[in-house]
């Protein structure tokens, strides 16, 4: 712009627009796959490894107690304790004593062009180098994907080295009409963590304190509404914290000036109202525990702990305000026939 016109004035706010869309376009294109090229995506699995590693330890210390328990009894001899670890482990395989190493899945949505419903594209997938699904002679195994849906892709946790680093390849095939995008959270790594009764005990007990919280709010505006006005503002309020998740996304994309710049009121006014509404609930919405539930993700206790501290304090704090308030009311006492 300055060599187009030597006299523009550009300002602090212009170049940091600018910068944003460089780094917004240098993201978009690290996660675009043109028709034969290949992109690399790194997961640091470290927790995975760890518990991974646990597994195989306390595998290989069962399998060594019984070796030294078959040496100690003259049944076998230190020189073959290699060839005695495989034979064992042979065995309690064949047995069931071990248990199956846990498998991760790969979920992926790939987006391209408008995302027709029709068109399948294929796709190689790359673990650390290894192909999976495994070739079939010298040919990779292409894994076909409909466009703009969540699909998943289960594999050996073997291919998780003790690092806990994972390097994903994907390899666009050549015969695929458009350029192929991930955007954002369109390629998870999920790893089994726990059972579904302790993960449902979770869940009931966060709708149980969300619920709780917008009961206190119905105490509070009960205090000073009368019952239509309390119900309706309750529900609003119930309202604006379920959909703070949303806001906050939506804030994102919308904008207090046009493309010159201009200020528009009412944009500078919705934004000042939803901002706050969108910090004050972000907790209550982030929780999300029917989502977590319904898609079989773990709603850690760590998760639980914080969210319910947090809803915890604003009821407390929702419940003291209507305690102050009941304690300025006056009650009439009725003396009539």
């Amino acid at each position: 712009r300055r060599m187009a016109d030597p006299g523009t004035e550009i300002t602090e706010q212009e170049v940091a627009q600018f910068r944003q869309t460089i780094v917004a376009q240098l993201d978009g294109l690290s996660r675009a796959i043109a028709p034969g090229e290949r992109r690399d995506f790194i997961f640091d699995l470290t927790p995975v490894a760890r518990r991974l590693s646990g597994i195989r330890s306390r595998i290989q210390r069962e399998i060594d107690r019984e070796i030294d328990l078959r040496i100690r009894e003259g049944t076998a001899r230190e020189e073959d304790r290699q060839q005695l670890e495989i034979e064992i482990l042979t065995e309690r395989i064949d047995r069931g004593d071990i248990p199956p190493m846990p498998e991760l899945t790969l979920r992926y949505k790939v987006q391209a062009g408008s995302n027709d419903p029709t068109a399948i594209y294929r796709f190689y997938f790359l673990l650390n180098g290894f192909p999976y699904p495994e070739p079939m002679g010298d040919q990779l195994r292409p894994v076909s994907a409909a466009l703009n849906q969540f699909q998943t892709l289960s594999f050996p946790s073997f291919f998780v080295p003790d690092s806990g680093i994972l390097e994903l390849s994907i390899i666009s095939e050549r015969s695929n009409p458009r350029v192929s995008v991930f955007q954002p959270g369109d390629l998870q790594i999920l790893f089994p963590a726990g059972g579904y009764e302790l993960n449902f005990v979770r869940v009931i007990a966060v709708l149980w304190i969300k619920l709780g919280f917008i009961a206190a709010v119905g105490v509070l505006t009960g205090s000073f509404l009368a019952f239509p006005v309390a119900c309706l503002v309750t529900l609003a309020i119930m309202f604006m914290a379920e959909s703070a998740g949303f806001l906050r996304e939506s804030l994102e994309y919308y904008h207090v000036d046009d493309h010159e710049g201009n200020i528009k009121p009412f944009n500078v006014l919705g934004r000042a109202i939803s901002l706050p509404i969108s910090w004050i609930f972000a907790t209550y919405s982030d929780l999300k525990p029917i989502e977590r539930l319904v898609d079989g993700r773990l709603l850690s206790w760590r998760s639980v702990a914080w969210g319910m501290s947090v809803i915890l304090a604003w009821t407390a704090a929702v419940l003291l305000v209507a305690w102050a308030i009941f304690r300025k009311r006056e009650l009439a006492i009725y003396s009539g026939n």
